[in-house]
């Protein structure tokens, strides 16, 4: 049986009715919740499988969201495929371009670079004044 059958199968409760009808609530409790716990990982684990290992997402798949200041560290690769060290940009969906500090808007360029892939950038450490 495949992890999606047996989710499938225990969603619908049908494991339920093969149980023995004779057991007490308090025995077949712990069963349920122990049942319950299992459906929840192989949830998870479905969910950690369908997501890229590295956590880069390529911009056919999904944009950054257009928030302020929404900087994320995106993949520039060269039109004769020359892949650069990834940079710290910021995605502006109005115009749908890159910029970059030292590069400025990547749609300057008249598509001699493109982002292939981009990552969220990680919270900033929290600094404490000792």
């Amino acid at each position: 049986m495949t992890r999606e059958e047996t989710i499938r199968t225990f969603n619908f409760g049908t494991w339920r009715d093969n149980l023995n009808s004779e057991m007490s609530d308090a025995d077949s409790k712990p069963l349920f919740e122990a049942l319950d716990m299992a459906i929840s990982a192989l949830k998870q684990q479905q969910d950690q499988e369908s997501k890229p290992l590295n956590g880069w997402i390529s911009v056919k798949d999904r944009l950054p969201d257009n928030k302020e200041h929404d900087w994320v560290l995106a993949q520039v690769v060269e039109d004769n495929g020359y892949m650069h060290i990834p940079r710290v940009m910021e995605y502006r969906q109005a115009k749908n371009d890159w910029f970059e500090e030292t590069y400025g808007w990547l749609s300057e360029h008249n598509g001699l670079f493109s982002v292939t892939h981009w990552i969220p950038l990680p919270l900033a450490p929290e600094v404490k004044n000792d």
